[in-house]
């Protein structure tokens, strides 16, 4: 079993970070609202999998995740980096154009 006082504690802090609250964090990674908070409050477990899974959710290594280390880049900016590098030239020119537009 892992230790989850330190592994919730920095979920929450990732989570934060994404501007998730438990609920929503929950949702997305498909635990489920009531999962995450029976982990919260230690009625429940943490398998090496689920934990494989947060670590993927939040785009990190599990040595990155128990690390102080803080990526410059988070993990909504990793997926949108994730997508764009898949788009087709004409795309990315319009995304490019879109992200110009937002910055003036």
């Amino acid at each position: 079993m892992l230790k989850e006082t330190t592994i919730i504690k920095k979920i929450k802090k990732l989570c934060a970070r994404e501007l998730l609250t438990w609920a929503k964090f929950g949702r997305a990674t498909g635990f489920g609202e009531r999962y995450i908070f029976e982990l919260e409050r230690g009625e429940r477990e943490l398998t090496m999998e689920e934990f494989l899974k947060i670590c993927d959710f939040f785009y990190l290594t599990p040595q990155e995740f128990f690390s102080d280390y803080v990526p410059n880049v988070s993990a909504t900016c990793k997926k949108i980096i994730q997508r764009v590098k898949v788009l087709p030239h004409d795309e990315l020119i319009l995304v490019r154009d879109f992200l110009d537009d937002l910055q003036e």
